[in-house]
């Protein structure tokens, strides 16, 4: 399995699929490689598409003191260098969903001309009292280190159609394997990585082309959002998606159709 390691003692997971311009997937807070399935199918025949698991995330290094979103983007950012070394262009579209697209849009914001594209999907503009209510949620759970709970409130908050996706196989299947990958403390680390009020607040900094996917029945994050970012970005584009805040499982389809365009 390759590694690449940003610092001594860290090393991050990723894969590679395909080849062409390289598209790169940033993943949400408790995803891994793996939830980016169905977009390595589609891109990986006309994209070099590089998955990979962020610090505290899945394969990656997760015994580190503390964490703070700011090492992801610099991680990110030594990560597209080592990927790029020996091509001629060295722009790459970035794709980050949920807490994802708060590392692409401050890798856009420190680093535009790597970006030739940037793709925000399920963003967040301002932490609303529901946004608030399942942080806290999580926060609670986790200290009791009650992965199961986590767990569910996670599922149920993520998917608009749970029967479409969801029996209880598949349930037992997953839980399974994300407690293979995931820890409370490592969770905690990710949840406590940035600053609630502050990170938001750069969006109209963003110069790269950018396309902002709000996802139209998100329980996680306002649907609302994306639109916002959108109008704060110049010449950017926004879209909405049918669909919960795991819109590139639930309606892979257009997904992949809409970051393609």
């Amino acid at each position: 399995m390759p590694y690449f390691k940003p610092e001594e003692n860290i090393e991050l997971y990723y894969e590679e699929h395909g080849s062409g311009e390289t598209l790169i997937f940033v993943n949400g807070i408790v995803f891994t490689t793996a939830s980016w399935h169905f977009q390595k199918v589609y891109f990986r025949k006309q994209f070099r598409t590089v998955l990979y698991d962020m610090r505290c995330q899945g394969q990656s290094s997760n015994d580190m003191d503390s964490l703070n979103y700011g090492d992801q983007v610099e991680d990110l950012a030594k990560f597209v260098s080592f990927l790029m070394k020996d091509q001629e262009n060295k722009k790459v579209h970035l794709c980050g969903l949920s807490y994802g697209s708060f590392v692409a849009k401050e890798f856009a914001v420190r680093y535009p001309d790597l970006i030739k594209k940037l793709i925000l999907i399920a963003p967040v503009r301002k932490v609303d009292f529901i946004t608030s209510f399942f942080y806290k949620s999580w926060n609670d759970l986790l200290e009791k280190k009650d992965l199961d709970g986590f767990y569910d409130i996670t599922l149920t908050g993520s998917y608009v159609n749970m029967r479409k996706h969801l029996s209880e196989r598949v349930y037992n299947l997953a839980i399974n394997k994300f407690k293979e990958l995931f820890t409370p403390e490592a969770i905690l680390k990710l949840l406590h990585s940035f600053d609630r009020e502050s990170i938001f607040a750069n969006y109209p900094e963003i110069t790269v082309p950018t396309l902002v996917i709000g996802a139209s029945h998100d329980n996680l994050h306002n649907p609302e959002d994306g639109k916002v970012i959108a109008s704060e970005i110049e010449n950017a584009q926004f879209i909405t998606i049918n669909g919960g805040h795991a819109i590139n499982i639930e309606n892979a389809e257009e997904i992949n159709q809409a970051i393609e365009k």
